[in-house]
């Protein structure tokens, strides 16, 4: 079959991709060449010589003679431009309507290529389509056709990937729809109904990082009265934290029902049932009682790793409640011990996961765990816990900037309210 002339080539195949270059035997580039300087990422000046716009082919000169002679072929595939932005496939063939001339026909696969690692992170479900996909590639680099034939392989593959946009369309939708209810799922975790006492008001705030999340807390009334107070992060985030997380709360409950009158032991028992099962993480938590008093309340506590507890005193002083402690899940005895702290009426009493103070710029700072905290509960005055907390997350926010969360984020607060 006789080729089209060159002059005529460049025009037929432009939305594929496709473009075709004659040289003779003094290999220089015959014709002009539109759109290939993009392409290539390089200035293509007249009469160019076919070494200095394709260097791939330095060295080739012994299998180009035998393409200008009529009695041989030359395929590269996957070159990359000077750009660094396209890869590309070369194909040398001869000429037979021109003696001692040449056809390059260049094809930009780079949106074959980005398809096929598309498919590949889709995982599983897809890796069928994957395998055709290759397999038509493969067939696309068998370029020892007429162009006639090349181009109706073009076809064939546009729509096997309008095929594979849709299966990862469906896919993406099943995995949203998964993550949703997971999430769901998982707030009941966080969430609770504030109490009705009259001597306590409370508040809460959960912001996490995905769909689900890695944090955990309980507010659950005990027989006398008084409030057993829980709050957790497990190590990471997405859909792995939040599994934990439904084993720390179950795990949480069981160890209560006996030892939820001694936080230190509370801690122990419980650290006692997480190791060897968190996989290679951890949990840093704290459990408290927060019992009424003649005076006001009284909050007793033990700590595993987790960040301080912040009183905002009804005077305006700020303190930071330290507790000894490891990382639940790291070893054993924890090597906890209990802490008391006496509020008064107009006291409030801030517990909080690390995705706060860690909450980092995009200059490299973070609030940090104490005069930027400390300068965040100032800002974040306000009459009530649910106005309180709203300045907390606008404080976040701003120091943020345009950086995007690096971990959840869990703030739950208490107020003593005067009943007499």
């Amino acid at each position: 079959m006789t080729l089209p002339d060159p002059e005529i080539l460049p025009g037929l195949c432009d939305r594929y991709g496709i473009h075709f270059i004659a040289f003779d035997d003094s290999f220089e580039l015959l014709g002009p060449v539109p759109d290939l300087s993009k392409t290539l990422g390089i200035d293509i000046p007249e009469s160019a010589g076919l070494f200095e716009v394709f260097p791939e082919l330095v060295g080739r000169e012994s299998d180009l003679e035998k393409i200008l002679d009529g009695t041989g072929e030359l395929s590269i595939t996957h070159i990359l431009s000077a750009n660094g932005a396209a890869y590309y496939d070369l194909l040398a063939l001869p000429l037979p309507n021109r003696p001692r001339c040449a056809l390059l026909v260049l094809h930009d696969v780079t949106g074959e290529l980005e398809a096929r690692r598309l498919l590949q992170q889709a995982g599983h479900e897809v890796s069928l389509l994957s395998e055709m996909l290759r397999s038509k590639d493969d067939n696309l680099k068998a370029l020892n056709e007429t162009t006639l034939l090349y181009i109706n392989r073009l076809h064939a593959t546009e729509e096997s990937l309008m095929k594979s946009r849709e299966e990862l369309r469906r896919s993406n939708e099943r995995m949203t729809r998964e993550l949703l209810m997971a999430g769901k799922v998982q707030r009941q975790l966080v969430e609770f109904d504030p109490p009705g006492a009259p001597w306590l008001r409370t508040a809460h705030t959960y912001r996490p990082l995905e769909e689900v999340g890695g944090d955990f807390m309980a507010l659950i009334e005990m027989e006398d009265g008084a409030f057993a107070v829980c709050i957790g992060d497990v190590t990471g985030h997405g859909v792995a934290a939040a599994l934990f997380i439904a084993l720390l709360k179950s795990t949480f409950r069981q160890v209560l029902q006996d030892y939820g009158g001694s936080p230190d032991v509370l801690l122990e028992r419980l650290n006692d049932m997480l190791i060897g099962n968190l996989n290679g993480n951890f949990v840093t938590c704290i459990y408290g009682i927060l019992a009424k008093t003649e005076q006001g309340a009284e909050f007793v506590f033990a700590s595993g790793g987790h960040p301080s507890p912040v009183v905002v005193r009804a005077g305006g002083s700020i303190d930071f409640l330290q507790a000894e402690g490891t990382m639940l899940g790291f070893r054993s005895p924890l090597r906890t011990r209990a802490v008391t702290e006496t509020l008064l009426p107009g006291d409030r009493l801030y517990l909080y996961t690390d995705g706060l103070p860690e909450s980092g710029n995009s200059q490299g700072g973070m609030i940090g765990f104490d005069e930027g905290l400390e300068e965040m509960f100032q800002f974040s005055r306000a009459g009530t816990l649910e106005e309180t907390h709203g300045r907390i997350i606008e404080y976040c926010d701003r120091f943020r900037g345009e950086e995007p969360l690096h971990d959840d984020i869990t703030i739950l607060s208490f107020e003593i309210v005067r009943t007499s």
